[in-house]
């Protein structure tokens, strides 16, 4: 092979793979961690080892911000806890038990069939209510 070819191919499949993994762990890091301190590094790596030429270096600053919501425990109290407790007891549990096998049933068909995910979607949904109940009144979620 000549040093055309040779270049042409490493660079080809180093750049392309290179950039790739480096801009992949440079943003990951990046945007997941608020800083921006691993995009530098990220793309000097992946270009340096796309090219072949060892790790390559760079720099990036960046910071992150982050905002959240969200209800705290007890909203509902200890008799919201236990309506959900007999509705897990009494609906969801005998609900789920008695349709749990159609979903069984029906599930290698949807691979075929594909009206059936549809249908099995929804079941699924019916066959996961008590874990539904169960969440809700560990949280003490208000009924209403």
């Amino acid at each position: 092979m000549g040093v055309g070819e040779g270049l042409g191919e490493g660079a080809g499949t180093g750049i392309g793979e290179g950039i790739g993994k480096g801009l992949g762990r440079g943003l990951g890091q990046g945007l997941g961690l608020g800083t921006g301190k691993g995009l530098g590094r990220g793309i000097g790596e992946g270009i340096g080892q796309g090219f072949g030429l060892g790790t390559g270096s760079g720099t990036g600053e960046g910071e992150g911000e982050g905002r959240g919501e969200g209800r705290g425990k007890g909203d509902g109290g200890p008799l919201a806890s236990l309506f959900w407790l007999l509705i897990l007891l009494f609906l969801a549990w005998p609900i789920a038990s008695c349709i749990a096998w159609l979903y069984v049933f029906l599930i290698p068909f949807s691979v075929c069939i594909k009206p059936l995910t549809d249908v099995c979607a929804a079941i699924l949904k019916l066959v996961q209510l008590p874990l539904l109940c169960a969440t809700n009144l560990m949280a003490q979620t208000p009924l209403f």
